[in-house]
């Protein structure tokens, strides 16, 4: 479970509105705990991922920069959050090949157009934010927010866990995938406590 206070949430989903066409991305800040967190602060980042349309990644030299500011606070790294502004809302094979950071959240805010107009009824625990906030936002779009937990470890796999795995090489310095070192883990989705 994440705790999210609602002004943070507004934050973050308006920065992911502002940012479409581009992934947006940042630093959740906070008390950490395996299995509960709860968000204080967030941190916003420079998306430095080759392609930003499809993919996110922080620099380096500024997540050191964050994590810095975030110690300075006396606070622990909660997570990570990112938008899809075209894609689902679920974590994508990209998104696991590059999760790194065990029993963190990864926050995301789908953006996707919701020309379906249903998605069978189910929420999941996801804050469907549709037809909130920024009225200048395209109307055909759906805004939700669900969050997953990274665990580590193929034999620890959860029964309802969404175990999404793949590899990828998206950095703008070509760096290789995490998949050829043979890193297993899974996604876990989460519920959200809106503050």
């Amino acid at each position: 479970m994440i705790e999210l206070p609602a002004d943070i949430r507004e934050e973050i989903v308006a920065a992911a509105r502002a940012g479409v066409p581009d992934e947006i991305c940042g630093v959740l800040g906070g008390s950490f705990g395996v299995d509960e967190s709860r968000v204080r602060s967030h941190y916003p980042a420079e998306n430095a991922a080759r392609n930003t349309r499809t993919r996110y990644r922080l620099d380096p030299e500024e997540q050191l920069e964050i994590f810095d500011q975030l110690e300075a606070r006396g606070e622990e790294i909660v997570g990570f959050y990112h938008s899809h502004p075209r894609g689902p809302l679920e974590p994508s094979e990209t998104d696991a090949a590059w999760a790194t950071w065990p029993d963190r959240s990864y926050l995301i805010v789908s953006l996707e157009a919701d020309g379906s107009g249903d998605d069978g009824g189910e929420s999941n625990g996801d804050d469907d934010l549709t037809g909130e906030g920024d009225s200048s936002a395209d109307d055909t779009r759906r805004t939700r927010l669900g969050s997953w937990r990274w665990r580590d470890g193929a034999d620890a796999k959860a029964p309802d866990a969404e175990v999404i795995d793949g590899s990828v090489s998206d950095d703008k310095n070509g760096s290789s995938d995490r998949g050829e070192f043979g890193d297993e883990g899974y996604f876990e989705r989460e519920r959200i406590v809106l503050e």
